[in-house]
């Protein structure tokens, strides 16, 4: 019986994983130049770790990127030594960690409405600029990415229960979003002032580019860099430009603000925000919490008046 050659393997490894719901993004063709070098340098010898590392620094990337493509690799090596038992499991960190977080970027309601409201394009492309609002608008409101609204649909909004489809979705392969009504109101208005009366339920973009099909990421993102200089907020973060996708931070931390406002559950307040966003762990959830002062100077009275309620119990 002919041998597998490491490229069919991880063929076979990746329509299996997206066959479990899985979407393999970059993390596919890493996979698969992994398969090549180990072809072409040790056809029929196991994946060790010295064959991984190898692999790994060849790239000219930097010990940033080398570290990633070992991350890749560990999913695999677990996979591939159920199929042949010389395999050996790549440690944890072997190189280093993999990425930092990068310190969000939160806005203010104010400058969120600043840049809703401003002209990122020439005043005279009414319809640009309105899309660029109720994007902006969306993001803000949803907490949905920015690749996820780019690529909505006329037939993923549900009018009725005001719910928005994401498909594709970076690691689920769909999800429902509710949406309140007041943003389903502005979607509607906005619908209709440029679409007309008539509800689309096709496959066509409900926000489109100038020339009627989707607007493409790096398009909006250079007409988003251009608003912040309007609005004065040009490097305004650590001399960077406060991202896109910080939009998303906001949305996370202003839920658990307005948890501990109205003095509910955090717990279980974080655990719907982890279903509502998209996440597969609690831990991921996290990553967009920041200890902005509102949140510590709330969180840090919660604590203390549990702490004088414990004591009153004690003494009572």
């Amino acid at each position: 019986m002919k041998k597998k050659s490491m490229l069919e393997i991880v063929d076979d490894y990746i329509h299996y994983k997206r066959d479990l719901g899985f979407v393999f993004g970059t993390s596919a063709f890493d996979l698969r130049s992994f398969a090549k070098f180990a072809d072409e340098y040790a056809f029929g010898m196991p994946l060790t770790v010295t064959l991984a590392i190898r692999w790994a620094t060849t790239s000219q990337a930097g010990n940033k990127r080398h570290i990633c493509l070992i991350k890749a690799l560990k999913p695999f090596a677990k996979y591939l030594c159920t199929i042949d038992s010389r395999t050996e499991l790549i440690p944890g960190n072997i190189l280093g960690t993999c990425s930092t977080r990068a310190e969000p970027y939160i806005y203010s309601e104010t400058e969120i409405v600043r840049l809703m409201e401003t002209e990122a394009y020439n005043p005279k492309r009414k319809q640009c600029n309105s899309t660029f609002s109720t994007i902006v608008g969306l993001l803000a409101c949803s907490g949905m990415r920015i690749g996820e609204v780019l690529a909505l649909q006329w037939r993923d909004i549900d009018w009725d229960q005001k719910t928005v489809i994401v498909r594709n979705s970076k690691k689920l392969p769909m999800r429902l979003v509710p949406l309140d009504s007041s943003t389903m109101i502005q979607l509607l208005q906005f619908s209709r002032r440029w679409h007309g009366e008539k509800m689309r339920t096709g496959d066509e973009p409900f926000f489109t580019s100038p020339d009627g099909g989707f607007i493409v990421y790096k398009n909006f993102r250079r007409i988003w860099e251009q608003a912040l200089m309007k609005v004065g907020m040009a490097k305004k973060h650590h001399g960077k430009n406060p991202r896109l996708y910080d939009l998303r931070h906001t949305f996370a931390c202003n839920q658990l603000l307005r948890a501990y406002k109205e003095k509910r559950n955090i717990e279980a307040t974080i655990n719907m925000l982890s279903v509502y966003l998209g996440h597969k762990s609690v831990g991921e959830t996290y990553w967009y919490l920041t200890g902005i002062p509102a949140l510590l100077e709330l969180s840090g009275k919660r604590f203390e008046d549990h702490i004088k309620n414990q004591r009153k119990k004690s003494t009572s």
